[in-house]
C-alpha cells in the first residue's frame, strides 16, 4: 500500500480560521487575554486531518511578504492588506504548538508557502508517496498528479472541493494540471496583482489551451487565431506581461532535493510541551487531543 503524506498551507488555514472566528476578538480584548480564536480552530482542524493516518506531514508558511517574484514584478501582491496584529500574535503560537505535535513546518526567505509545498510534493511523489494538499490557493492546482490530490477550502473549513488527476478537467476549464501555469499567464490574477494578456478572458484562454496545448503552442500557431486574438497576443506589452506572469505563476519544486525524506515523518506528540502551551494560552479544550 502506498504511504500517505499531508501538506497544509499554514497561512491559508490560519487566515481562514482567524476570519471565521473574528467576532470572538472582542472577548479577548475586553479581558486582556492573548487572542486564541484562530489558534484553537487551526489546531483542531490539523488534528482532524491527522485522523487519516498520514506517515509524513508538512505545514508550510510564508516567510515575508517579498519574495523572488517581487524581483520579477515589483508590485506583486502589493495590493493585499496588512496582516492584522491579532493574527500575527497567534501565528507564532501556532508554530510552537505544531512543533510540540511532532509536525515539521518551515518558512523560507525569498519563497512562498506554495514553493515549499511544491517541493514537498515532488519529494514525496519521487518516493512513490501519495500526497493530500489542503489550502485555498488556486496556484496549487498545478501540483495535482496521479499521486497528489488537492482539497481546496471553499466554504469556511467545513466544505472542500477535491481535485484529482481524474476529475481535474471537469473542474478546471477542461484543462489539465500542467496547463494551469499557461492559463494564469494568459488571464492573469488580480489577487496577485498581475494582468496576463489584457483582453483575453478565461473562456478564450481555455479554448486556446485545449486546442494548442500550451502557451508556446498558441504562439507557434498564432496565425491560425482570430485577428483580434493575434493582435492581443502579439502586442509588446501583452507579450511581456504574459512572460512575466508565466514565471510568477510557476511553483518551485526543487527546494528539498537534498533533504532526507525522514525529515517529514510525523513524530509523536510531546504531551508535556503541548499541555504547557495550552495551559498558558488557556485553551483547555485542546487537551482532548493528547
Amino acid at each position: 500500500m502506498t504511504a500517505k503524506a499531508l501538506a497544509i498551507d499554514g497561512n491559508s488555514l490560519l487566515f481562514r480560521c482567524y476570519y471565521a472566528t473574528i467576532k470572538m476578538l472582542d472577548y479577548y480584548h475586553k479581558n486582556k487575554l492573548i487572542p486564541t480564536n484562530a489558534i484553537f480552530l487551526t489546531i483542531s482542524t490539523i488534528f482532524k486531518l491527522l485522523n487519516n493516518s498520514y506517515q509524513y506531514v508538512f505545514i508550510a508558511f510564508d516567510a515575508h511578504r517579498k519574495t523572488f517574484r517581487n524581483q520579477i514584478l515589483p508590485n506583486y501582491k502589493m495590493n493585499r492588506s496588512k496582516t492584522p496584529e491579532d493574527l500575527i500574535i497567534q501565528l507564532g503560537w501556532v508554530k510552537k504548538i505544531i512543533s510540540a505535535m511532532g509536525i515539521y513546518h518551515e518558512a523560507l526567505d525569498n519563497y512562498e508557502a506554495d514553493d515549499l509545498i511544491g517541493s514537498f510534493v515532488k519529494k514525496m511523489n519521487d518516493n512513490n508517496i501519495s500526497v493530500d494538499i489542503y489550502s485555498s490557493d488556486r496556484d496549487l492546482l498545478q501540483l495535482v498528479t496521479p499521486l497528489t490530490n488537492y482539497y481546496m477550502f471553499k466554504v469556511g473549513l467545513s466544505k472542500t472541493t477535491l481535485y484529482t488527476n481524474n476529475n481535474f478537467s471537469s473542474l478546471f476549464h477542461g484543462l489539465r494540471p500542467n496547463q494551469v501555469v499557461d492559463f494564469k499567464a494568459i488571464v492573469g490574477d488580480s489577487s496577485d496583482n498581475f494582468n496576463g494578456v489584457k483582453g483575453i478572458g478565461p473562456k478564450t484562454a481555455a479554448n486556446l489551451l485545449q486546442k494548442y496545448g500550451s502557451l508556446s503552442g498558441i504562439y507557434q500557431h498564432i496565425n491560425e487565431l482570430s485577428i483580434k486574438n493575434q493582435q492581443l497576443l502579439s502586442s509588446d506589452e501583452n507579450k511581456k506581461s504574459c512572460q512575466i506572469c508565466y514565471q510568477i505563476a510557476q511553483i518551485k519544486n526543487n527546494l528539498f532535493l537534498s533533504e532526507s525524506i525522514d525529515k517529514f515523518l510525523k513524530k509523536n506528540i510531546n504531551s508535556d510541551e503541548f499541555n504547557k502551551i495550552i495551559d498558558y494560552l488557556k485553551i483547555p479544550s485542546l487537551k482532548k487531543y493528547t
